[in-house]
């Protein structure tokens, strides 16, 4: 089994500054994948959008702890 992505992106703000930019990648069963860069290339944007996470929840919780 394995899972393939193509052109994913999302967008935030007025800007619509890109956090993730056609990111295409495949990712098969029994392989470990790891997604690497420096902070704020978009590594956790794009784990919540493979597995269907909000981000909408996240950063109501953030803003919480604040």
């Amino acid at each position: 089994m394995s899972m393939t992505v193509v052109l994913m992106f999302q967008r935030f703000g007025k800007k619509q500054t890109p956090a993730v930019d056609r990111l295409s990648i495949d990712m098969y069963e029994g392989d470990i994948t790891a997604l690497l860069g420096p902070n704020g290339a978009g590594k956790t944007t794009t784990m919540f959008m493979l597995t269907g996470d909000s981000l909408s929840i996240l950063f109501a919780a953030l803003r919480a702890k604040q």
